[in-house]
């Protein structure tokens, strides 16, 4: 053959292959859009994603990978299992974060951190980046009641007319409180107003239940650089209006203590204290050994400019009867009680008066319950704390919170 006709059939041989056709299959277009790497000893199921740019600035931060955030406008139960079969121990916020510790086996619920415990949130209810390497949790799960299990008759605790059982302690397991109702306020702190104890945390000595009863004990002992041990227990649950019963009977001695049962709100609606409210359904200073106090604390109204409302009743068998201390929260007023005798009331004065807000009544804000026994401090003096009177006690047979509808 010709020279020149070689070289014409060579071009048109490249012709043809240049114009061939070849289906693009997902091979070839993952092989063109992804680095090439050597292959991993064991491939992943993660889908390869096709980057169109590299950023240009710094990116936002993001949250880490194990962080769930509350997603929707209401609050959801956290729960002691897995299940709606298990008990409610609380409730969390629209954008909340907690640590995820894990998943159940199906994958629709999380454990999460909350307060020191493990409890549990249904997944739909949350957001997180990756639960891929959340480990699997099928260990240490209580058992849940079944789904049609009541009560034994006993068990059932009768509720005031129009209100029902919303959460309740009646105390009846012994050994240290329960760590799914309440958690420990551990100082000194900025808040401890010159008081001299030292509230401790899982310490039998300060908070038991014993014999159907919670009891808190002040003591006097050599404590992390105190000479007085007591403790302070925070309901783990937050409540906006009902009403709440607290059965207690109160130190035998109390000179020179403080033991109160109140309530503090949430310092994320409207800023600490007292910003956020605090309700003190009953306060007993121990030189006046037959008087109990109730009062209130807002911005407009706390003891620090002297401008606090509260009222104060005689109630002689405090400290040798158990006597049942009532707070009943409406969005209109606060109304206290003891063993059926009301004796104070504050009103909602942003329902009468065009300029009352928040600093007046923030008692449309989420609350928790307290439990205490102070030793000394700014209101019962120092002087008046007598070492040899201790150990003293409050005892509280038990708390119940009921829904009333509001």
């Amino acid at each position: 053959m010709a020279p020149q006709a070689a070289t014409i059939l060579a071009l048109a041989a490249l012709l043809i292959a240049a114009c061939t056709y070849t289906p693009i299959t997902p091979e070839m277009t993952a092989a063109h859009h992804t680095p090439q790497v050597a292959p991993a000893a064991t491939p992943t199921a993660e889908p390869t994603r096709t980057l169109t740019a590299e950023p240009t600035q710094t990116p936002t931060a993001t949250l880490p990978a194990s962080t769930i955030v509350v997603q929707g406008n209401h609050r959801v139960n956290l729960r002691r299992g897995p299940s709606l079969q298990h008990q409610i121990l609380g409730q969390a916020s629209p954008g909340e974060e907690f640590t995820a510790l894990g998943k159940n086996s199906a994958g629709d619920w999380y454990a999460i951190e909350w307060d020191g415990a493990r409890v549990w949130i249904f997944a739909q209810l949350v957001s997180l980046e990756n639960d891929a390497d959340l480990p699997v949790i099928t260990t240490g799960i209580p058992a849940a009641a079944p789904p049609t299990a009541t009560p034994a008759p006993a068990a059932i605790i009768p509720a005031p007319p129009g209100c029902e059982l919303a959460w309740n302690d009646e105390f009846d397991v012994d050994g240290l409180p329960s760590v799914f109702k309440w958690r420990y306020d551990v100082a000194p702190n900025d808040w401890d107003l010159g008081q001299l104890q030292y509230y401790t945390a899982f310490r039998s000595e300060n908070a038991r239940v014993e014999d159907g009863r919670l009891i808190i004990e002040a003591r006097h002992e050599s404590f992390e650089g105190r000479s007085y041990t007591s403790a302070r227990l925070l309901s783990r649950q937050e409540w906006t209006y009902g009403r709440f019963e607290v059965s207690a009977k109160l130190p035998s001695d109390g000179r020179g203590l403080l033991p109160a049962i109140w309530m503090l709100g949430n310092g994320r609606t409207y800023g600490r204290w007292p910003a956020s409210g605090e309700i003190d359904i009953m306060e007993h200073v121990g030189h006046e050994p037959d008087r109990i106090y109730a009062h209130i604390h807002t911005e407009a109204y706390n003891h620090r400019i002297r401008t606090h409302k509260g009222r104060a009743t005689m109630l002689p068998t405090a400290r040798t009867e158990f006597s049942l201390y009532v707070l009943e929260w409406t969005p209109s007023a606060i109304k206290v009680f003891v063993n059926d005798t009301h004796y104070f009331t504050f009103e909602n004065e942003r329902l009468t008066n065009p300029d009352a807000d928040y600093r007046h009544w923030p008692f449309d804000n989420r609350h928790h319950m307290i439990l205490n026994i102070t030793v000394g401090g700014n209101w019962v003096g120092n002087q008046n704390v007598d070492p040899s009177h201790f150990p003293q006690r409050m005892e509280i047979d038990f708390v119940r919170v009921y829904d009333c509808g509001e």
